[in-house]
């Protein structure tokens, strides 16, 4: 298992390891301990560009996913290929072991954390968020009674291994296609 963190701006060291930990752990609840993901902390503006880009949304949001079989735009963990480019991120196409790749904004997680929650258990949503999408799940449609069980599942066994999941569990608001 493979969780590799990349942040565009200066994030503090063990926060970033405890996310990695936590990572491993979703990975491992989701039985895909064998794989590799790739989780990169940016800022409200790179996630825009990307939301702009590949959703055609022309606005910030909390965390893409990319799949590893994304199509012609192959993921692949940005610490071997720098900050976000406008070109695909690996050219040479997934490994077998990767699953994708998690953007994450810092500046929109900490807006979004509740009064009672820290910017920790917030980006451990997200991740979570982000690993279910590239496993396949999606919460819109038809898919969200899945989606529903599976968050469930992941929170459960999170909240006996962590702290770090807030009161509300790992919902996010779902208003946001």
């Amino acid at each position: 298992m493979t969780v590799e963190i990349s942040a565009s701006h200066p994030v503090d060291p063990s926060l970033k390891d405890r996310l990695k930990r936590t990572a491993e752990m979703i990975l491992e609840a989701l039985a895909e301990e064998e794989k590799t993901v790739g989780i990169h902390l940016v800022n409200d503006s790179e996630i825009r560009k990307l939301n702009r880009r590949f959703r055609h949304r022309d606005k910030s949001t909390n965390v893409l996913s990319f799949p590893a079989d994304f199509g012609s735009i192959p993921p692949t963990p940005l610490s071997k290929g720098g900050a976000i480019p406008s070109a695909p991120l690996s050219k040479g196409g997934p490994r077998g072991d990767e699953i994708g790749e998690i953007v994450i904004s810092l500046e929109t997680a900490a807006r979004e954390a509740a009064p009672d929650e820290d910017l920790e258990s917030r980006l451990t949503c997200l991740i979570a968020h982000g690993m279910l999408h590239l496993i396949g799940f999606d919460h819109h449609g038809k898919g969200h009674v899945a989606w529903d069980q599976a968050e469930k599942k992941l929170e459960s066994i999170l909240r006996n291994r962590t702290r770090e999941i807030p009161k509300k569990g790992l919902a996010l608001d779902r208003n946001e296609p």
